[in-house]
């Protein structure tokens, strides 16, 4: 086991999101985590995949969506149909 583990606490703290949401979401399955004990672990690899799978606002998850429906960006206007 290379990865260290990391708790809700420092989770917390490289995330930004607060404890509660944390345990919410743990409890209700919607983040990735391991659950040993009474301890909620989770491994970094893990939550960086699960953040790039809720990334909104950039162009790279659009690209894989054209990319997957076979569809492809609209080409820029050019001067000429700016103005129509």
């Amino acid at each position: 086991m290379d990865e260290k583990l990391i708790g809700i606490k420092e989770m917390s703290e490289k995330t930004g999101l607060p404890r509660s949401w944390l345990y919410l979401a743990t409890s209700t399955g919607n983040i990735p985590h391991l659950k040993i004990g009474k301890y909620i672990k989770f491994r970094s690899s893990e939550i960086e995949a699960w953040l790039d799978l809720h990334r909104r606002g950039t162009i790279l998850p659009a690209l894989k969506r054209w990319s997957f429906h076979g569809l492809k960006p609209k080409e820029p206007m050019n001067e000429e149909q700016k103005d129509i």
